[in-house]
């Protein structure tokens, strides 16, 4: 089984050490090609290698005990499953004789992950591994069952190897497909485009269309394309009142062509009460149109702009200079609140975005921080690398991802996530080591302050009176607090713990006169 992974690519192994898998840790541990990181907390093991599986664009392999620790995996496979991640759950278990006896450590494991797993095996001794008729689109299930043995010899085991890895291959896109687009185009008056994750090697072809497009354009932070100068004529920020603004400018949108993943921006929730009235189209690698009656595209983005696209006559539309405007005069009243309420969160998101160098990678965690990125980090930051995990929008596993996205590689790594999110994820940084620069910053609102605004009851924001410095001194890790971003930030080696403390009286006295801009 390990050598058949071997032959798919997987170099990095997310070991969990329990009684039941310690003989495949051994016989992963032979291997001095293989890349192995041990935890002690299955969750976290999971969602550090959702985030390694995207860095290194490969599989990789997580493995756990049996019982309850297969079901700590869900969350990632679930997580994966919308991303298209290639993770693939290795998972120990007792002999199938044991299955509903309720034996110690015995759980059905059988397909545990459902309709999150696309390829599952149940292999016992003399199982034929069938590993290569897994697509590498969706998360893989493995589950493993063995006798009970607690010594194992694998010096006789010649070296694995390694590695002869195949390209994921994405859904090709059927000619008949883009007429959906074409008769979108052909309707339209005053269509808009939104932008949402791209993968590094679409942004360019997006880039180059949505030029020749000339259409007003959403760009969501992980599109890497929100502060490229080549579409600041065009670009418009994710205000929660878009459709109102474009309505009072005269360009009532009637049209949404969505490029890349599913977007955070407001306007898309909206638009599960629109459909009726407003056409949505999806073009992207991920079989989800994100809306009950939206319209997909569904395949390689470069292969669709670059063959077909080419024969799909540019959208008309109507005059959108004064949106353009409006959005332009909103931005500079945003400008004049930071100065106005300067330990807002909004403003310190935005000075904090400033002191950022434009080298390094951002990691926004779900909730508040990503669409307070989206909304408020300073246009002349042309991050070339902004990531965030966005398949269900969950905090969980958020700073297990961003290490997984960034240990051992070089230069400076940011990630920002909320105190909920940092307090879900408090073993993350078991896996940190001082070979990378990272610097993570919560922002402590004391709460889901999302909720806030909201006028929910107050349990929904579940407050609390928590500091994270106990928090690094327990890793050993360098802490500062943040009432206000300092011009220097901490020293660049191993992880820092930033906990950024914005005033909660500015920050919803900023959002009231927000809400009520005209």
């Amino acid at each position: 089984m390990v050598k058949a992974l071997a032959k798919l690519g997987v170099r990095d192994w997310c070991l969990s050490p329990g009684i039941r898998n310690t003989a495949l840790i051994d016989c992963v541990m032979t291997s001095s090609e293989i890349e192995k990181h041990l935890f002690f907390d299955d969750r976290a093991a999971s969602f550090f290698a959702l985030g390694r599986a995207r860095l290194k664009k490969r599989p990789v392999a997580v493995c756990v005990t049996s019982g309850t620790a297969v079901g700590e995996l869900l969350p990632a496979a679930m997580e994966a499953y919308y991303t298209e991640t290639p993770l693939i759950f290795v998972t120990a278990d007792r002999p199938k004789r044991y299955r509903f006896t309720g034996a110690p450590q015995t759980a059905n494991q059988e397909n545990l992950f459902g309709v999150y797993t696309s390829h599952f095996e149940d292999i016992e001794s003399g199982t034929p591994i069938r590993i290569f008729n897994w697509s590498m689109q969706k998360p893989a299930h493995l589950n493993i069952c063995l006798e009970e043995s607690y010594h194992h010899d694998y010096s006789r085991f010649p070296e694995i190897d390694l590695f002869l890895s195949r390209e994921v291959a994405y859904q090709p896109i059927q000619a008949k497909e883009p007429g959906v687009l074409i008769e979108l185009f052909e309707k339209a008056n005053n269509p808009l485009v939104v932008v949402g994750t791209l993968l590094e090697e679409e942004v360019s072809i997006v880039r180059e269309t949505l030029i020749k497009w000339d259409l007003p354009v959403i760009l969501e932070s992980n599109s890497c394309l929100r502060n490229d100068p080549s579409l600041d004529h065009l670009s418009i920020k994710p205000y929660n009142n878009l459709l109102k603004m474009c309505r009072d400018a005269g360009y009532p949108i009637d049209a949404i062509i969505r490029i890349g993943g599913i977007p955070t921006v407001r306007l898309w929730r909206d638009l599960e009460d629109l459909q009726d009235s407003i056409e949505v189209v999806s073009i992207s690698r991920l079989p989800f149109s994100g809306l009950p009656n939206g319209k997909l595209i569904h395949g390689d983005l470069n292969f669709f702009f670059r063959s077909i696209g080419n024969q799909i006559p540019n959208p008309g539309h109507g005059n959108f200079e004064k949106l353009l405007s409006n959005a332009r005069n909103k931005e500079q009243f945003v400008l004049r609140s930071f100065e106005k309420y300067p330990n807002s969160e909004p403003a310190l998101v935005y000075k904090l975005s400033l002191i950022i160098a434009k080298e390094a990678s951002v990691y926004l965690g779900n909730s508040m921080p990503i669409r307070e990125w989206d909304l408020f980090a300073s246009n002349n930051a042309p991050y070339k690398k902004i990531r965030s995990s966005k398949g269900l929008n969950g905090i969980d596993g958020q700073v297990s991802t961003f290490l997984g996205l960034t240990l051992d590689e070089p230069g400076e790594h940011w990630g920002v996530v909320g105190d909920l999110t940092a307090l879900y994820d408090l073993s993350a940084p078991w896996i940190a080591n001082k070979k990378s620069s990272y610097k993570l910053v919560i922002i402590n609102n004391n709460g889901g302050q999302i909720f806030a605004r909201k006028k929910l009851n107050q349990y929904i924001i579940n407050p609390h009176p928590f500091s994270f410095k106990a928090w690094a001194d327990l890793y050993y890790f360098p802490y500062e607090k943040w009432e206000d971003i300092p011009r220097e930030s901490l020293p660049t080696e191993g992880l820092s713990i930033i906990e950024m403390v914005p005033k909660l009286s500015q920050t919803n006295a900023f959002w009231e006169e927000f809400e009520s801009y005209d």
